[in-house]
């Protein structure tokens, strides 16, 4: 390899700027090399030469290099290297170490960017273009900041931090630490995966941090991560494959909302909705109860309770299919049970439904007995849809109603007088209690005769000319009877509801007695109410444990 000259303007310190000008790669990297002041190249066009792609002319070129400045295998690079909207066909790097690092801007890399056995002090790449993708092995501070990259496949024995800021990919990508030299940071924030692109973390973690990101394809968390795991108010629109079940419980949070909806799969597209395989099941059910717990230890009891009903949900199902593999009386039992479960309380998450859904089967029975009654509706002991047709056929009994009271009060006042004085002023809020109730009752059984005085009126004006006086007195009729109507439905659908509420906690009917439909009705209800007030009970018990 013939000695490389220097630009003029390449200082020994200082930052040197090329600008618009087209370079050899190899040209760039030895300029870097051989200089001690920094080099910025601002809208130039890089490209591979034969120093990087013949093995021969290559082994030349490194030789020089590594007499030049070399230690260890490495070609030692003092100075920064900056790249500003240029354009390469393809980069690779290996076996140089960068001290200062390097750095990409608004850049386009129309093949691939790559780094083999080299030691970085730190690679920064913002808003560029990586048309295949980010191959790095060495050791790095990694960052990607507003980039589209087709892929990025990070592997190390000696890795730093790996952050990923506002970057879009669009294929797969994987980034990998082994367990001899755990990764200390990487992060993912404000990035985008394409619906056909697939991201993997794999290896050993110190920390992870997933923050605002959104995802349309597959996300494969399957790492081993020492002090933290943290991914929120990301958007995961694909599957999560999540098998990274070493976390530190305390320091990890995972809000539900992000994985609900049956994301989380196992061999990328089986997940709760689709699992037939038991194996696939129980991977299932071993990823939830890894949520679930995580959960448990950090008091986030919402994200808790909708993780385990949607694991019981996937168990319903393959209940479901167990059934059907198998169609015995006892798993079609489990089957239904699981069901009525989850139609009731969120299997026991959500007692007040079980009060929502008794409420419901109250009034409903409620309604039933309305339209059966169980038995005849009086007050003050006028049935009111006999006096409706016959106003005449009680009047004997009214005028009973009417001396039996009569005497039962002036029984009581002649008491009151012959009472000691002192008994009738201790005493006196009772005596008027029960004087105001005899008026009550008096008043009702005299408004009982209204309905007679109504009659003779209508008769009377069969034979006057008078229509105005007839129209009044059919609206007083109207208005009479439809407050007999109304209060004889008000009365029935009090002994209804008290009924319904009867039979529902007791399993039985007290002193409101069931006759005819409404005994059937009733035993039906109380078993109801078993069920749903049992239920109650245990989801009431469970959530205060909690």
């Amino acid at each position: 390899m013939s000695s490389v000259r220097l630009p003029a303007q390449f200082g020994v310190s200082g930052t040197t700027v090329l600008e618009r000008q087209t370079l050899s790669f190899s040209d760039v990297l030895t300029m870097t090399t051989l200089a001690q002041g920094d080099l910025k190249l601002r809208n130039c066009t890089i490209r591979t030469d034969s120093n990087l792609t013949d093995p021969v002319r290559e082994a030349e070129w490194r030789a020089q290099l590594l007499k030049a400045s070399g230690k260890n295998g490495r070609i030692l690079v003092d100075s920064k290297l900056e790249f500003d909207s240029c354009r390469f066909s393809a980069m690779k790097i290996s076996g140089f170490e960068f001290e200062k690092g390097i750095s990409f801007k608004d850049c386009t890399i129309d093949e691939y960017l790559g780094f083999q056995k080299c030691v970085i002090a730190s690679l920064g790449i913002s808003k560029t273009t990586i048309i295949t993708g980010v191959e790095v092995e060495g050791l790095v501070n990694f960052e990607l900041d507003r980039c589209e990259v087709g892929s990025c496949v990070f592997a190390s024995n000696f890795i730093t931090s790996v952050n990923y800021e506002r970057t879009h990919f669009t294929l797969s990508s994987q980034v990998f630490a082994p367990f001899s030299e755990p990764l200390n940071n990487f992060t993912l924030k404000e990035c985008i995966i394409d619906s056909n692109a697939t991201f993997q973390i794999d290896g050993h973690l110190r920390s992870c941090t997933l923050s605002k990101d959104t995802t349309f394809g597959a996300l494969n968390i399957s790492a081993v991560i020492l002090n933290m795991l943290r991914i929120e108010k990301s958007v995961f629109h694909g599957a999560i494959l999540y098998d990274a079940f070493n976390t530190p419980e305390r320091a990890t949070t995972l809000r539900w909302e992000q994985f609900a909806g049956y994301k989380i799969t196992v061999s990328d597209t089986v997940n709760g909705r689709n699992v037939t395989e038991l194996d696939d099941y129980s991977m299932l059910l071993k990823t939830y109860s890894f949520f679930y717990n995580i959960y448990g230890k950090n008091w986030q009891d919402e994200s808790k309770n909708d993780c385990y009903v949607e694991m019981k949900t996937v168990q319903t199902r393959w209940l479901g299919i167990t059934y059907k593999n198998d169609p015995t009386f006892t798993n079609w039992m489990v089957w239904q049970l699981n069901i009525f479960l989850e139609t009731f309380c969120k299997y026991g998450t959500e007692p007040v439904m079980a009060i929502q859904y008794s409420l419901w089967i109250l009034f409903l029975f409620a309604t039933l007995y309305f339209i059966f009654p169980s038995q005849p509706e009086a007050a003050n002991g006028v049935r009111f849809t006999h006096t409706f047709y016959d106003l005449a056929t009680h009047k004997e009994d009214r005028q009973q109603q009417f001396t039996k009271i009569e005497t039962e009060r002036a029984a009581l006042r002649k008491s009151h007088k012959a009472a000691p004085n002192l008994v009738r002023v201790v005493g006196a809020p009772f005596y008027y209690g029960h004087i105001f109730q005899y008026q009550l009752r008096l008043w009702g059984v005299q408004q009982s005769e209204y309905a007679q005085n109504l009659q003779k009126r209508w008769d009377a004006t069969a034979l006057s000319p008078d229509n105005g006086e007839r129209a009044s007195v059919l609206a007083t009729a109207l208005l009479y009877f439809g407050g007999l109507l109304f209060i004889a439905a008000a009365i029935r659908a009090i002994n209804a509801l008290a009924l319904s509420l009867n039979a529902f906690v007791t399993l039985g009917y007290g002193e409101i007695q069931a006759v005819g439909i409404a005994r059937y009705l009733a035993v039906l209800e109380g078993a109801l109410g078993w069920f749903l007030l049992s239920i109650f009970s245990v989801s009431l018990i469970s959530q205060i444990l909690q």
